[in-house]
């Protein structure tokens, strides 16, 4: 449940195994719960466990835009995104999550018992090879 908005009803990772320079795809699956003003992105990250520089690859985008949206709607979202050619061989998690376009604040997430759990959803990794 995001923001009390929207929720996350599945998503496919195409590429789980990928060489440093490719792309991933990550499609996510939304049904809208209620109408909202706010104008919201999604993200799709690939988290590299570095403090100084948390994100290794990403991509923010909502080709569905959220005015649009009506309870009960449903829709996909594709991320790509380039995994960079540095990158070590390993696992990398994958978040997805959402903002507000206009002061950037990620929007709360919120479990079935309707309590708050953070601003993201890790939705497992991907497997950077040599």
């Amino acid at each position: 449940d995001f923001d009390h908005t929207f929720n996350l009803i599945g998503y496919d990772v195409r590429s789980r195994q990928v060489k440093p320079g490719a792309t991933v795809e990550v499609i996510t699956y939304w049904r809208i719960t209620s109408i909202t003003n706010k104008e919201l992105v999604l993200f799709t990250h690939v988290l590299s466990g570095q403090p100084d520089r948390p994100v290794l690859a990403q991509q923010d985008a909502l080709d569905v835009p959220s005015w649009y949206w009506i309870p009960g709607d449903a829709f996909a979202q594709v991320h790509r995104f380039v995994i960079p050619p540095t990158a070590a061989p390993g696992d990398y998690p994958l978040e997805v999550g959402a903002y507000t376009l206009r002061d950037q604040q990620r929007v709360m997430v919120y479990d079935e018992a309707g309590d708050p759990i953070g601003d993201y959803i890790l939705i497992g990794s991907i497997t950077v090879v040599p």
